[in-house]
């Protein structure tokens, strides 16, 4: 029974001395783990140092390459203050070898026009072969070669690139145009001046429209404007594209009055209308005409512009009045009288007029002192 009894107190004496050494190890490895994580610190903190510190050297060095890189520069820019190029080129000159770049030779900005018929006054006047390019275009602008137009309409037109000067005149002669620009493949030209017989005047280009009479040499040919075809060869041009036919002097279809309209010189007496009440005339409606107002002894003008656009202008003036005659005349100037109409109350008058090479036509109307008439215009232009 003793025997057993020391047993147990050694059982119990050797557990706890077992139990003393565990908690023993433990505080060990964890004072070791705590030492090892210093250690850690400590190695970070040193390398964070030791990066600094090459940093800090490596920055110098760089500093000190910077500066040498720099004074060098300073040097080479000292050295080369006389010379405005660097190995990229002066900036203008960048620039100007950009643009020379992008500019289009002529001969591709061109385009030849598709052209198989020529109309003149309606009338088939010449069939066009594809490769005759009797038209081109440039920049939405529309020449025609210099010889066909001056045949065709029996002008001799001449041309001096030297002293931007041209020169009209009635009748074909026989002038030849030199070509000078073939090696530059062709060119566009200036012109300043343009002498014409019929008004025995030299007429100035505006400088508004400069950019409308350039003439161009292109293959050798020389090409006229067509604004200076419409103006000095009074004879306006317009392209039929579906129908691939260019119409010279009156169009095959008219254009009515309406849409053609007046310019801003008429004052408040004169205006386009489809005032049904206006245009209704004798059970017909016209569907559009021009009103000539407040018509008494002070004239009142209606200035059509026709824009050097159209070859005939025709139609009749209606007398509103049931009471008073009124007076109608036709200009080209608002002066020079071309025709004068006696219109009666409620009557109508018939006109038709040549508007070649003109930029304006003028119908005024004056009645008796004191009256309050209406003319009404109705007609078109081809």
């Amino acid at each position: 029974m003793k025997k057993l009894w020391f047993m147990g107190i050694f059982i119990l004496i050797f557990s706890f001395v077992l139990i003393g050494c565990s908690d023993d190890a433990d505080a060990n490895n964890n004072a070791d783990n705590e030492n090892n994580e210093e250690n850690v610190d400590d190695n970070d903190d040193e390398n964070t140092d030791n990066e600094e510190n090459d940093n800090d050297e490596n920055n110098n060095e760089n500093n000190a390459m910077s500066n040498e890189m720099n004074n060098n520069d300073d040097d080479n820019n000292s050295d080369n203050n006389d010379e405005e190029t660097s190995i990229f080129g002066n900036d203008d000159t960048d620039e100007e070898d950009a643009e020379a770049m992008e500019e289009e030779p002529l001969d591709d900005a061109i385009d030849v026009v598709d052209v198989e018929t020529v109309l003149l006054d309606g009338d088939e006047a010449e069939k066009i072969r594809p490769n005759d390019k009797v038209f081109i275009e440039l920049d939405d602008l529309m020449y025609v070669d210099h010889h066909f137009i001056t045949e065709l309409l029996d002008y001799e037109l001449t041309y001096d690139e030297d002293n931007t000067f041209a020169e009209v005149f009635d009748e074909k002669g026989d002038f030849k145009y030199e070509p000078s620009h073939d090696d530059e493949g062709g060119a566009i030209m200036d012109i300043g001046q343009i002498y014409d017989e019929d008004a025995d005047d030299y007429i100035d280009v505006p400088d508004d429209a400069e950019d409308l009479y350039k003439f161009i040499e292109y293959e050798g040919k020389l090409y006229v404007p067509q604004q200076l075809v419409n103006v000095f060869l009074k004879e306006p041009m317009h392209y039929d594209r579906r129908d691939k036919a260019m119409e010279v002097g009156a169009q095959t279809e008219a254009t009515d009055l309406y849409d053609v309209g007046i310019n801003d010189t008429g004052g408040s007496h004169a205006e386009v209308t489809k005032d049904a009440s206006a245009v209704t005339i004798e059970g017909e409606n016209h569907e559009g005409g021009i009103i000539i107002t407040d018509v008494n002894s002070a004239e009142k003008d209606a200035p059509i512009d026709i824009d050097y656009q159209y070859s005939e202008i025709s139609g009749f003036v209606y007398n509103k009045s049931k009471e008073d005659t009124i007076e109608v005349s036709f200009s080209y100037d608002g002066e020079n009288i071309i025709e004068t109409l006696e219109v009666e109350p409620q009557e109508m008058e018939e006109f038709d007029h040549d508007v070649n090479g003109e930029e304006v036509f003028h119908i005024a109307a004056k009645g008796e002192p004191g009256a309050e008439s209406k003319a009404i215009v109705i007609g078109e232009l081809k």
